[in-house]
């Protein structure tokens, strides 16, 4: 797992942000086929923004992999969200501005320097869905020969999102790890960006 390098309690907190993110089903893309809603999970936005800005860990973490769901009202809550204390917190908030394309290049740019490589990785995402640069796309690159498993997987879906062809070579030999897990997503992400290019 992507954090599983983290002691066991942060772990368990990462996975329960993520059960209950997904119970309320707040993916991005949801978000943006219907119209944003005015409560999840019994909270309004505002109120979701406070618990992201003033709560315990376990609430941050709850808070932001629940705001991607009220779609772009969002963004300034989740870009902010991008320099909490707690790289877990800065990684979720990423990957949902990532997923919508959505965010502040200077501070994607800032972010590639973090201390936690999960983090560099996810503003690298964020960053090439806005611009790619090379600095950010090698940051990808190399999350997606990390020996773990879970940022390969990110990674490679990072890279299909982005769709640049750029990443064919890296992910046709990952399309070949041992890992099938890694494998498999490497050939989505090849996947999804032979549509990309077929798509007039």
């Amino acid at each position: 797992m992507l954090f599983s390098c983290w002691h066991p309690n942060r772990f368990i907190l990462v996975m329960y942000a993520l059960a209950l993110a997904l119970a309320v089903q707040t993916n991005s893309h949801a978000a943006e086929t219907l119209a944003a809603p005015q409560q999840l999970a019994g909270k309004t936005l505002a109120e979701w923004g406070k618990n992201l800005t003033d709560g315990d860990l376990r609430a941050r973490l709850v808070a932001v992999r629940t705001l991607p769901g009220f779609g772009a009202g969002a963004d300034e809550a989740l870009l902010q969200a991008c320099q909490d204390k707690h790289a877990a917190v800065r990684f979720w908030a990423l990957t949902a501005l990532g997923d919508r394309a959505a965010g502040n290049r200077t501070t994607f740019q800032e972010l590639l320097k973090d201390p936690s490589l999960a983090v560099r990785t996810a503003a690298a995402y964020a960053h090439c869905r806005l611009k790619i640069t090379p600095q950010a796309f090698e940051l990808l690159l190399t999350g997606l020969q990390h020996p773990s498993r879970g940022l390969p997987i990110f990674a490679a879906d990072w890279l299909g999102k982005i769709g640049s062809p750029l990443a064919t070579a890296a992910l046709s030999s990952g399309a070949k790890h041992k890992d099938y897990h890694i494998r498999n997503a490497c050939l989505e992400a090849l996947q999804t960006i032979e549509r990309a290019e077929q798509t007039p």
